[in-house]
């Protein structure tokens, strides 16, 4: 406890006081104690980023992994163990001649690999050993096709019979 003199009288009041116990005057409280203690910050700081930040880096590395352009299985059914796999399962792959490789994805992508541009679209085999196909360039126009797999050559002949391709399996 400190004394201080009273403003209007000059006695010594202690500086808890509310006011001067002789003239009444009214004492100014004494200005707030700082001290040095910072309060504490919510939050996750300098920790909790650097594990946000790990479990970011992670996640996409296990997505980079998780390269769903695997030709495993066809709409995620693999072929039962001593079945005839169907020629939608046959099909799925990498097919290429001198000019272009055709790439057949298990989830009915389609890819045309010419020296100059890559190409995109959808495959789907149809009944009568029918192939349709469908870009998404302009460059290359949908196109219907008949197709025979032996062993590991593909045929593709248009359904007109004016064009036929032959295509190696690529391992």
């Amino acid at each position: 406890m400190a004394l201080t003199h009273c403003p209007d009288c000059q006695l010594e009041v202690s500086d808890r006081a509310a006011s001067c116990p002789k003239c009444g005057y009214p004492i100014e409280a004494p200005p707030p104690r700082l001290t040095s203690e910072r309060p504490k910050a919510r939050g996750y700081g300098e920790t909790g980023c650097l594990l946000a930040l790990l479990l970011l880096c992670g996640g996409g590395f296990v997505l980079l992994l998780a390269d769903d352009d695997t030709p495993l299985s066809v709409q995620g059914r693999p072929p039962r163990p001593g079945a005839q796999p169907t020629d939608a399962q046959r099909i799925v792959g990498k097919w290429g001649n001198s000019i272009e490789t055709n790439e057949f994805l298990a989830n009915g992508e389609y890819r045309v690999y010419a020296p100059l541009a890559t190409h995109k679209g959808k495959w789907q085999i149809l009944e009568g050993k029918r192939l349709d196909i469908v870009m998404d360039s302009w460059f290359m126009p949908d196109s219907k096709w008949r197709y025979e797999i032996v062993g590991d050559t593909l045929t593709l002949t248009t359904i007109e019979g004016n064009l036929k391709l032959e295509f190696q399996r690529e391992r």
